[in-house]
């Protein structure tokens, strides 16, 4: 018999098999956010590389939306992005 937190891991499992993302599987960095760029002679470059992987490359803006919709305010100016990242169509649910 499965632990209610192993039914809840196959559920999560099963129903992520079902997502239909916008983008075709790439290359994503794994923790990409403003703290993880460095601006440098007009070129930005993105550190922090130990957790890059390939798959659904909606994931890269996981983080830096998270930190710019809840986290600070302070995320929301540093980010320079127009309006709400949400809303941008590869965060979007299709």
């Amino acid at each position: 018999m499965l632990l209610s937190r192993d039914r809840a891991i196959v559920h999560l499992q099963t129903e992520f098999r079902t997502l239909d993302f916008a983008l075709r599987p790439g290359p994503i960095h794994g923790d990409a956010h403003t703290g993880n760029l460095l601006a440098d002679h007009g070129q930005v470059v993105l550190l922090d590389v130990e957790a890059v992987a390939f798959g659904p490359r909606e994931w890269a803006l996981i983080p830096t939306s998270i930190a710019y919709e809840r986290l600070s305010p302070c995320a929301r100016e540093t980010a320079d992005v127009p309006g709400r990242l949400s809303d941008h169509p590869v965060m979007l649910r299709h």
